[in-house]
């Protein structure tokens, strides 16, 4: 299960990303249909601690493959309540 203490959003990088553990995301954003590249930082095994672009690119296609509307692309509290409920 995932949990999240605060809401994320583009433009965070580093130290703040990593303790929100930014790049387990992007991981499973990677393997559920929803990559961020298909290569270089933010692909499969690439994984990074910014949430730039692809990142919120990226969780958009989630947000809508899953039904969050609006797919903002903002990992805000209805995509943690969703992502809470995962295995």
């Amino acid at each position: 299960m995932y949990t999240s203490p605060a809401r994320i959003s583009s433009g965070i990088i580093g130290s703040l990303a990593a303790a929100l553990v930014l790049a387990r995301p992007q991981r499973y954003l990677n393997t559920h249909g929803c990559p961020l590249a298909n290569s270089g930082p933010g692909a499969y095994q690439a994984e990074t601690t910014y949430f730039g672009p692809r990142t919120k690119a990226a969780l958009a296609c989630f947000q809508k493959d899953t039904g969050l509307i609006p797919p903002t692309g903002n990992f805000g509290p209805l995509s943690r309540q969703y992502v809470s409920t995962l295995p």
